[in-house]
């Protein structure tokens, strides 16, 4: 944390904390070799709908959310705020993308403001003022496996999705395409023999990618299944169109060089459980119109080093009961499947509950539109802010969240509408010189 002391003769006013998170989900393009070790972030400015944007070339660009971060220590820096504001504290957090352990962890008492501005909202002309807890679960399936070796091998190949955030995002029709390989699956009438699916990366992330190898017992089996599996991507791929035009699957000759499959039925098993598990929106808001109460992203499946299958999934909700209802379901479904088991609740994050009474957003909101020139909305979302964990720690904190328009956060098509990020931080300093009136 990084604190400010008062101008001489604001000594009295009561301070104001910002806040923003340093880490970010990495993504990379298709192709594209990343180390975030050491090889820094490639940028580039295009024109998107008349705007000039920020990217990155091949990997997500961080605005969620390195602008934040880059917005809170210029106001400290600022001189025009140096003569006429209390004290100003900037917090900067890890791993909020991750567990939020960083605000999780946060001692009490570390800052003395009883305001918080959150710099991690996504979208020009809008002030949040709630957000959705969640929860991670992860299963572990322990297949029974054939001793012999693969035969007739078969290689599915889903890439390219549009992903998104599964926060932001989990709304839109977009494909997973985890649920895309265990459709194609679900073709081959309980024949087919899996060997290993990979798919999914971050909790987070609407998973973009999925890889699939399987056998069959017979050649007329594979052609038989192969032929429908690929009428199948045909039909997907129009389904899947307008959400994500660059989806490409491929069902190609696989290789007899891999672990021996499983059974027929341990693997009819495992597509039953991941057609099954919930994925996408569960609960729209009955008191907020167009918010997401409750949802469930499939992120991710893979295979460890005994064999056995890891899916984790990230639900989410706005009411805290309804996570432990979707957590019931996820358990109830894998037990269901058998030779399955189910972590208990991971890194949970508390939901941040609105305040529309809220003095700092009375003052953000008039200085805002003063700024913007236009009506500001007020809104919860369906993401995870740390607001949460913070209002949970201090519970008379009194906070709103700003941002500056970030598109496509948590894919490599992320970008930044430049234009937009004075006018968020103009109405951050705006709102800071009335506060401390």
């Amino acid at each position: 944390m990084i604190a400010r002391p008062a101008a001489p003769g604001y000594e009295a006013k009561k301070p104001i904390i910002m806040q923003a998170h340093m880490d970010m989900v990495l993504e990379c393009s298709e192709g594209v070799e990343y180390d975030d070790s050491k090889d820094p972030i490639k940028l580039q400015f295009k024109d998107i709908n008349g705007k000039q944007c920020l990217m990155a070339q091949g990997t997500t660009l961080g605005a969620d959310n390195g602008i934040g971060v880059a917005m809170g220590l210029s106001i400290l820096l600022d001189k025009d705020l140096a003569k006429n504001t209390g004290r100003m504290e900037l917090l900067c957090t890890v791993d909020e993308e991750t567990t939020m352990s960083g605000a999780e962890k946060l001692e009490p008492g570390l800052f003395k403001a009883t305001s918080m501005i959150n710099i991690d909202s996504e979208d020009i002309g809008e002030i949040t003022i709630g957000s959705a807890g969640g929860i991670e679960v992860s299963l572990k399936y322990s297949p029974s496996r054939c001793s012999k070796a693969p035969s007739n091998p078969v290689h599915i190949s889903v890439k390219q999705c549009t992903g998104g955030h599964s926060g932001v995002e989990i709304q839109q029709p977009r494909a997973s395409a985890i649920r895309v390989v265990a459709t194609l699956l679900a073709c081959c009438d309980q024949k087919a023999e899996i060997i290993t699916i990979v798919g999914g990366s971050k909790p987070n992330a609407i998973p973009r990618s999925c890889e699939c190898d399987l056998c069959f017992a017979t050649v007329e089996d594979k052609d038989k299944y192969v032929a429908a599996m690929k009428a199948a991507a045909t039909d997907l791929i129009a389904e899947y169109g307008t959400s994500d035009p660059e989806m490409v699957i491929e069902v190609e000759e696989g290789s007899s060089d891999t672990d021996s499959p499983l059974t027929a039925e341990s693997s009819t098993q495992l597509v039953s459980l991941l057609l099954s598990l919930p994925h996408g929106v569960i609960r729209m808001s009955a008191d907020v119109a167009g918010l997401v109460e409750t949802s469930c992203n499939l992120a991710s499946i893979k295979m460890n080093e005994e064999g056995e299958f890891i899916i984790h999934l990230h639900p989410r909700s706005s009411v805290n009961s309804s996570l432990d209802i979707v957590y019931k379901k996820i358990a109830t479904i894998a037990l269901a499947t058998g030779y399955c088991t189910v972590s208990e609740p991971l890194d949970p994050y508390c939901g941040w509950k609105p305040n529309p009474s809220s003095d700092l957003l009375a003052v953000m909101k008039k200085c805002y539109e003063d700024k913007y020139g236009k009506e500001v909305s007020v809104a919860a979302i369906h993401a995870g802010l740390e607001c949460g964990m913070f209002t949970r720690s201090y519970p008379t904190l009194d906070a709103v969240s700003v941002g500056p328009t970030i598109a496509n956060p948590h894919t490599p098509e992320e970008y930044l509408e430049v234009g937009t990020v004075g006018v968020v931080y103009e109405a951050i300093k705006a709102t800071l010189i009335k506060w401390f009136e």
